[in-house]
């Protein structure tokens, strides 16, 4: 018998993550100009705009190597794990806890989404990749993203989020 869980997932919710991990990984391959990259910024848009009916921004967390989207556990289906641990690790080789992705994302140009998605991916080649991170994001004036930390203090407890830069 399958399980109830299917039922209960919100496509969207694996998609934003499906899609951000197709941008990060075609970045690397293809030109800025390239009409399958230009694709895939539209499809990371379209999936951060499902989540901003009621904010302004999606929030994407991790924690104990689940991630969360507005603070929700992400529920997954068994033919993803494969994806979502490489999702994972990559948070993870970059120190990044979360980020923050607001509204205004519909208003800027597809080159700055390029750029933005090959910062995340040069900073896993640095000493201090997050430190890095943030540096470049402060000079890139990327208004529309933002890196922030999720402090746990303990089994169930969470302090309030750092926002960076």
């Amino acid at each position: 018998m399958r399980s109830n869980k299917a039922k209960h997932l919100n496509p969207s919710e694996e998609n934003f993550l499906q899609r951000f991990f197709r941008l990060l990984q075609t970045v690397k391959i293809h030109q800025p100009d390239n009409q399958f990259l230009l694709n895939c910024v539209d499809d990371f848009i379209h999936a951060i705009n499902q989540y901003c009916h009621e904010t302004n921004y999606l929030n994407v967390q991790i924690s104990r190597g689940m991630f969360y989207l507005q603070e929700k556990k992400l529920n997954y289906r068994r033919s993803n794990v494969s994806f979502i641990q490489d999702m994972v690790n990559y948070f993870k080789q970059r120190d990044l806890q979360g980020l923050r992705f607001f509204y205004s994302v519909n208003e800027v140009n597809p080159s700055e989404i390029i750029s933005f998605a090959n910062l995340l991916n040069k900073a896993g080649n640095q000493e201090k990749p997050l430190a890095w991170l943030v540096v470049q994001l402060q000079e890139g004036k990327y208004f529309w993203v933002i890196s922030h930390l999720l402090g746990i203090t303990g089994p169930g407890r969470q302090r309030d989020p750092v926002y960076l830069p």
